[in-house]
């Protein structure tokens, strides 16, 4: 799925500015940015850091999408995670089911017949928890990492299959881990030590 140009403008909508993350300023999500105002708005727009300045929800980009699907008016943000194949439907820990209303579901279910073939899923979230969903209804996938990796599938009966893939990441991490285990292993071994023994007597 292509990022579309659009001339859409933010107008009064700022939810991406609480409810998405970015690392790259040490910003959690769920949690209101520090530059955004009381009255709305970011105080530093002029000069906002590329991770804002570059965004664009997939409601900005146009996609076909009405703008009953502003963020701010249906309580999802429609968030491009093109990497990772798929479209985030993010909505609020007040609300997790958000993307059932009927209005709002229905244009996910757009957006899913249209990319599905090109193995984008639409994946509604809530902090942790994930859905997937499925032409035959929606998967709970359960608590998924940011950064989880989603394998699925429709089979030849019409049901989908969902797995959640090791993180790469944490792959590394694991490794590098063992690696270090290894190598004092082999230091204590070298020495004549158990576990932090003492050298054993020659």
């Amino acid at each position: 799925m292509e990022p579309k140009n659009s001339p859409r403008k933010c107008g009064g909508c700022d939810v991406c500015c609480t409810r998405l993350a970015a690392p790259e300023i040490g910003k959690r999500a769920d949690t209101p940015c520090i530059h955004l105002r009381r009255q709305g708005g970011c105080g530093i727009y002029p000069i906002r850091p590329p991770v804002c300045s570059g965004y664009l929800c997939l409601w900005r980009q146009g996609h076909g999408l009405p703008h009953a699907m502003r963020p701010d008016l249906c309580n999802v943000v429609l968030n491009p995670d093109l990497p990772g194949k798929r479209i985030l439907a993010v909505c609020p820990p007040a609300n997790p089911t958000a993307w059932r209303r009927r209005p709002t579901l229905r244009q996910l279910i757009r957006l899913r017949d249209r990319n599905w073939s090109e193995g984008v899923g639409v994946f509604p979230t809530c902090g942790a928890r994930m859905w997937l969903l499925a032409p035959r209804g929606d998967l709970d996938l359960g608590e998924v990492g940011a950064r989880t990796p989603i394998y699925f599938e429709l089979r030849s009966d019409g049901t989908a299959y969902a797995e959640k893939l090791p993180d790469p990441a944490e792959d590394v991490r694991i490794e590098a881990y063992a690696e270090s285990l290894r190598a004092r292993l082999a230091a204590r071994n070298a020495a004549g030590m158990i576990w932090g023994e003492a050298p054993r007597a020659a």
